[in-house]
């Protein structure tokens, strides 16, 4: 008795828990979305956690649990406390680490370093048609700002839109160079549009930001900065 008992609730388990993530799975099937956006664009095509995009369908990406996994690195946390310490000089307050954003920048960094959606049109806020999201050529008059924005719904349960601010080594040295916190930051300091943001300055200054995603990736590094309270944090 007691053991077919024991399988009985075993095999409700297990059928209640397909159940939710055959239900999380749903909400981000963008496999159609993507290739309407790759037609009408005509885009070309040490973190603790490796994020692989797999061609078209990415079964990895599961909204509903990955960013709970998601984990600074010991660079990462460096580049955090840079951040914050400099807008404490400022006056500014600390801002909230976030698994989602942080989940979609490290996504950002493994494209940009596999797949190479930038080249000479497309800077490296472009992303790629070889994952879970809509790919976009990002190019210097910011038309395709939205798909930068969009990133965090599109791969996450985030509620905001999310802007990124990225550093990148050149041609291949990005793929086998380690780029540091202090490089990067030191980068986006000297950078009058990037420094505004981190400091919440000219366009920014009525802006607050309410979560921060950080990831470096071989010669690559960015931040994502999003105005809304990110859920799947405070969990």
């Amino acid at each position: 008795m007691r053991n077919n008992q024991g399988k009985s609730i075993k095999i409700i388990f297990i059928l209640l828990l397909a159940a939710i993530l055959a239900a999380c799975g749903s909400d981000h099937e963008t496999d159609g979305a993507a290739k309407e956006a790759t037609g009408k664009q005509k885009t070309k095509s040490d973190s603790p956690v490796d994020i692989q995009p797999s061609p078209k369908k990415n079964k990895n990406i599961n909204t509903c649990f990955v960013p709970n996994a998601i984990k600074l690195s010991r660079e990462e946390r460096k580049l955090f406390k840079l951040v914050m310490k400099h807008r404490e000089k400022h006056g500014l307050p600390a801002i909230p680490v976030s698994k989602s954003l942080t989940y979609v920048a490290k996504t950002h960094l493994v494209d940009l370093n596999k797949n190479s959606p930038s080249n000479r049109r497309c800077n490296i806020h472009s992303w790629s048609n070889k994952g879970n999201w809509k790919p976009c050529c990002y190019t210097a008059n910011h038309k395709q700002a939205k798909c930068m924005w969009s990133k965090p719904k599109e791969l996450t349960k985030y509620p905001g839109f999310g802007y990124e601010i990225s550093f990148a080594t050149v041609g291949r040295r990005r793929t086998r160079h380690s780029v540091n916190a202090k490089k990067a930051f030191a980068v986006w300091k000297s950078s009058q549009h990037h420094h505004d943001i981190i400091l919440n300055r000219a366009i920014w200054r009525k802006t607050k930001w309410k979560a921060i995603g950080l990831a470096i990736h071989k010669g690559s590094a960015n931040i994502w900065f999003g105005e809304r309270t990110d859920p799947a944090t405070s969990r």
